[in-house]
């Protein structure tokens, strides 16, 4: 029953629809082996009672869990184009304070120079800062935590350090674009990795398989001149 609250936040679902999925998915699993039990009996061939009894519940708990699984899957989709997309952002943000804008005229001339909905989650989250009358770093911290993303966290702490000390962060913005994008290029090559490693089963059954269609040919008609 727990509820993805980050993951359905990265994709913008609401845990009220997730919800309703997973009890559509259930409810079907129920009814489907009454379903084939009924049209079974239609034709002829009726099936036990106690099979739509037992394989229903098994099988509506099974689909109860898939919303589960298409969300994980989305959402780590989801979650790697976030990262992409502020290691951007901390690059704007970096161009913006070497142009002498100030920390929270950096953060929003930032967002507003990029598109996508990582730039609007981002450009939302600092207007509500404003309406609120907080910080905008306040607001990145807010969204950090509610999508789970630590590198947005990074950037919220970074702008607070510079807005109450005064400190100069372009170098360090830039150090932490650059890290987030080695994370980043580390993961695609280990995915790369594994996805050949997963050829190499079926490129090997299929060099097999004609290797055996090219010499069987052959090898039968030595074994019938013979």
């Amino acid at each position: 029953m727990r509820i993805p609250h980050q993951e359905l936040a990265l994709i913008g679902r609401s845990p009220a629809r997730f919800m309703a999925h997973k009890v559509l998915f259930a409810v079907l699993g129920l009814a489907l082996p009454g379903y084939f039990a009924a049209l079974a009996a239609l034709f002829g061939d009726g099936l036990p009672v106690a099979v739509p009894v037992l394989v229903g519940p098994l099988l509506g708990a099974l689909l109860w869990f898939v919303p589960d699984g298409i969300v994980g899957g989305e959402a780590k989709e989801a979650r790697t184009e976030y990262l992409h997309g502020i290691a951007a952002y901390l690059e704007l943000v970096a161009l913006e304070r070497a142009a002498d804008c100030g920390p929270a005229e950096a953060l929003r001339r930032a967002a507003s120079a990029g598109r996508g909905t990582v730039f609007r989650r981002i450009r939302d989250a600092l207007e509500r800062a404003a309406t609120d009358r907080l910080p905008p770093w306040d607001g990145l911290d807010a969204l950090a935590q509610e999508l789970g993303l630590t590198p947005l966290q990074d950037v919220a702490d970074i702008m607070r350090i510079s807005g109450v000390d005064g400190a100069a962060v372009y170098d360090t913005l830039r150090a932490r674009a650059k890290s987030l994008r080695g994370e980043l290029l580390s993961e695609e090559l280990a995915k790369a990795n594994t996805d050949s490693e997963r050829m190499v089963a079926p490129g090997s059954a299929l060099t097999l398989l004609m290797t055996v269609l090219i010499v069987f040919p052959a090898l039968y008609q030595m074994l019938t001149v013979q």
